[in-house]
């Protein structure tokens, strides 16, 4: 289910859309929240101003609302300015992806999203939007069984070919390594569009 970077197609498809979601999905508990917690490097919460996002020598500024939409029963699009984190996925807060964005529509977003059906209208919300998604599913989620890739596959279907990267990767390894490789995707696609500082 590991789809690899290389492919020209998707080359060609980041550099037709101009928006990036890096998504971390999972099952409630399964290290979304730690996957963002070690990308800052200390514990994140939701605040109102943007932060800085150290890659490298470069950064980029970030908005965090650390707790999923869907725990938080919102929908992104009522929450995110310029570029977003949104940990805690919408359907763990039961809330709709554009309530949390509201009208904004921010170059770059960082977003936990469950792996539950309901989480259809999160990624219909970036597809319709022109994001590209790099996606990390946690399976086995931190600490739990691993899970059957029906509901994921499902959610995935509707996706526009060559979109979205989507990688598996297990919730009980240490975060370091998949933020290491969600630090230099998001770097170079910065780069590329020439947005890092």
């Amino acid at each position: 289910m590991n789809q690899e970077i290389v492919s020209p197609e998707i080359i060609s498809k980041i550099d037709d859309l101009a928006n990036l979601v890096i998504i971390v999905l999972g099952s409630q508990n399964s290290g979304k929240s730690r996957t963002w917690n070690t990308l800052f490097g200390q514990k994140v919460k939701t605040g109102r101003k943007l932060r800085k996002l150290n890659i490298g020598d470069k950064c980029v500024d970030i908005f965090l609302i650390n707790g999923s939409p869907e725990e938080r029963k919102l929908s992104v699009g009522d929450i995110i300015v310029e570029l977003f984190l949104v940990s805690g996925s919408p359907q763990e807060r039961e809330r709709y992806v554009g309530d949390i964005i509201k009208d904004k529509n921010p170059r770059i977003v960082l977003c936990s999203i469950q792996d539950i059906p309901e989480a259809k209208s999160t990624f219909n919300y970036f597809s319709d939007r022109g994001y590209f998604m790099f996606i990390h599913w946690l399976n086995p989620g931190f600490r739990q069984q691993r899970k059957s890739d029906q509901v994921v596959q499902t959610l995935l279907e509707n996706l526009q070919p060559n979109s979205f990267i989507f990688k598996e990767k297990d919730g009980n390894d240490n975060p370091l390594e998949r933020v290491n490789e969600m630090k230099n995707f998001l770097g170079s696609w910065a780069k590329r569009k020439k947005i890092i500082t």
